[in-house]
């Protein structure tokens, strides 16, 4: 009975070794393991014209791919209708999305609610070099409102001045790289008879030079258009520089009531030097080997941080928690394999999906792609990118209240007090969506 009973110990004691050598006795080898990876796809992509684009370059990874594990991928479209969107969203909480492509939204919000697609830092506890590509800007205006990176961003928008380089070539006039050069330059653009900034401020053209003057004063707790948020010195700064701007003879004449749409067509049509406007509405209207894009220069104090940009990273990539955490399929290895730089920022596929003006989230794709003077200036402006700022219609409440406020301070009103004013109405704006909901 001992010897019996001594033997079944050593039975057991062999197959537990068998098992801690090979880490679990029913693991089976990568060959036959198949990882599953459905990827979702904006509705338009997918049956568009560049649908093959996409399913080309998953291909060619999946080609790559097979040498580690035998991958079977599959493709849904990311849709735009309510009740669709909510049943594809359990699809990613529950882990049957692997990763999705989609704009900033809603939706967005309330996956990062419900901790149901995966943050960068997540990411890099297990993978340290995670985007590490991407500039510090990019990530900057990338970020949600808690200031984490959820997005691997892929495409968006540049806000700032832009400058058309053959009139300061023509008229031998140094571009501007600091206020006292700006003003100068402004002033032999009055020489000239050239307007040196178009200027449409009855409508949105305000809100974009606002936008500019404020993220070019001071540090970042300062970089907020919104009245309730920031220090009222900031925007008391912005607006006397826009006075000293339209004193010096900057702007288009009777620029307060010119429409922005208006001055962007001086500046296509080459009767204006600089305009401040966003990439993705100006430069599909002008020749991009002409332009140059800069990021507004020092303002009289002197406190711009340099190389801030101001932008809106509005559509990448996002990885579902529940796919990325599963462990029995090797499932984290296949997306960061999958979102290597080779195919995720493959030429063919961002171009599908960018339009004129927009930026993509890693400089050196400038670098190595650039077809124009502007996008290798955007290159150089995300290499540089220390700071950034959402455009003001992204989260203001009571954008029509500012903007009266500075338009009221700019053509005589008392800056402290039209300011309030919009102070106020932004905290009763606030109140009442709250109230609203």
């Amino acid at each position: 009975m001992k010897n019996t009973i001594k033997l079944i110990c050593m039975l057991i004691i062999l197959v537990l070794s068998m098992v801690m050598v090979s880490g679990c006795s029913e693991a089976k080898s990568d060959d036959e393991v198949t990882l599953t990876m459905t990827i979702g796809i904006p509705a338009e992509f997918l049956s568009g014209d560049d649908a093959e684009t996409w399913k080309e370059c998953m291909r060619y990874w999946q080609e790559d791919y097979a040498t580690f594990a035998n991958t079977k991928i599959s493709f849904t479209a990311v849709p735009t209708e309510e009740k669709a969107m909510k049943k594809f969203m359990k699809r990613v909480e529950n882990g049957e999305i692997s990763m999705f492509y989609a704009p900033r939204g809603e939706m967005i919000d309330k996956m990062v609610e419900k901790e149901s697609i995966i943050s960068h830092d997540e990411i890099r506890v297990k993978y340290g070099g995670f985007n590490e590509g991407a500039p510090v800007g990019v990530l900057n205006i990338s970020a949600e409102d808690n200031l984490i990176n959820y997005m691997m961003p892929l495409v968006g928008t540049y806000q700032g001045l832009f400058i058309n380089s053959e009139i300061f070539k023509a008229n031998e006039i140094a571009e501007p790289t600091d206020w006292a050069s700006l003003l100068d330059a402004i002033a032999k653009l009055n020489e000239k008879k050239i307007t040196p900034i178009a200027a449409g401020f009855a409508d949105e053209g305000l809100e974009y030079m606002v936008d500019e003057m404020i993220l070019s004063e001071g540090g970042t707790a300062e970089h907020s258009y919104q009245p309730t948020f920031g220090l009222m010195s900031s925007w008391e700064r912005a607006v006397n520089s826009i006075k000293t701007l339209e004193n010096a003879g900057a702007f288009t004449k009777n620029c307060y009531n010119v429409s922005y749409a208006d001055a962007k067509q001086a500046f296509v049509d080459g009767k204006a030097a600089m305009i401040v406007a966003p990439s993705s509405d100006l430069v599909p209207a002008i020749d991009a080997d002409q332009v140059k894009a800069v990021a507004f220069p020092c303002t009289p104090t002197g406190k711009r941080e340099k190389g801030a940009v101001l932008g809106d990273m509005n559509f990448g990539l996002y990885l579902s928690a529940e796919y990325f955490n599963d462990s029995n399929a090797r499932c984290s290895d296949g997306v960061i394999e999958l979102m290597d730089e080779e195919y995720v920022f493959n030429p063919d596929l961002i171009f599908s999906m960018m339009g004129e003006g927009s930026i993509c989230g890693l400089d050196g794709f400038y670098e190595n792609n650039a077809s124009s003077t502007l996008e290798e200036s955007y290159g150089k402006l995300l290499s540089k990118a220390t700071a950034g700022d959402r455009p003001m219609r992204a989260n203001a409440y009571a954008m029509d209240s500012t903007i009266d406020a500075f338009r009221k301070a700019l053509t005589g009103g008392n800056v402290s007090e039209v300011l309030l004013q919009a102070t106020n109405a932004e905290i009763a704006a606030k109140k009442a969506a709250t109230e609203g909901k």
